[in-house]
């Protein structure tokens, strides 16, 4: 959870300044933060790149038959195989950019709100007793107002947080990101996926 001091996002109204947005989304959506993602997608790409390649062999190998591939065959198959590798990567590119994206205009746009925590519906509940032992996190709801409207936010952390029934915190809103940003009375930020109740 990064720190943050709270008085530079109010005494700055929206739209914020690109070098604070640009710090925040660092430190809202981190670099390191889609790491997992990219060896899972690594993996993926070389699947799709080991498919195509085997296909192309198999083209190849029917039109040319019983005689041995030429070098420029090889060469083509390798130049095929490469291309594929990295357009399997576009879709995973797309998903990075959007997501830092959306926590750029978070900032850049976002309205500070009141919340409060509210006790965990049975659906939450349930899931916190199924966490292990070596799984220990803080899951909340967080009820906030935008015009006139309730919101709830759905907030899971790794680190333990005081997320006491009634307890106030702010929230960061900005309508066309799928999540907010919860500022704790600890200090810093958690992002929360929300819904219009």
């Amino acid at each position: 959870m990064p720190d943050f001091n709270m008085d530079a996002l109010t005494s700055d109204p929206p739209p914020r300044d690109a070098a604070f947005c640009s710090t925040m989304t660092g430190r809202f959506a981190p670099w390191y933060g889609f790491l997992g993602f990219g060896v899972l997608w690594f993996f993926i790409a070389g699947a799709v790149t080991g498919v195509a390649l085997l296909l192309e062999v198999l083209i190849l190998s029917g039109v040319v038959s019983s005689k041995p591939f030429p070098a420029w065959i090889g060469w083509l198959l390798m130049l095929g195989a490469l291309v594929t590798f990295i357009l399997a990567w576009w879709p995973f590119a797309r998903f990075v950019h959007r997501h830092r994206g959306e926590a750029r205009r978070l900032f850049r746009d976002g309205q500070i709100l009141a919340g409060t925590f509210e006790p965990p519906d049975l659906v939450s509940a349930g899931a916190v007793f199924n966490l292990s032992a070596r799984t220990r996190g803080t899951r909340a709801n967080i009820r906030f107002v935008v015009e006139e409207a309730s919101h709830t936010a759905e907030l899971f952390s790794t680190r333990p947080l005081d997320v006491s029934p009634n307890t106030p915190c702010s929230v960061l809103f900005e309508a066309g990101c799928p999540y907010v940003a919860v500022y704790l009375k600890e200090g810093g930020f958690v992002p929360a996926r929300w819904r219009r109740d």
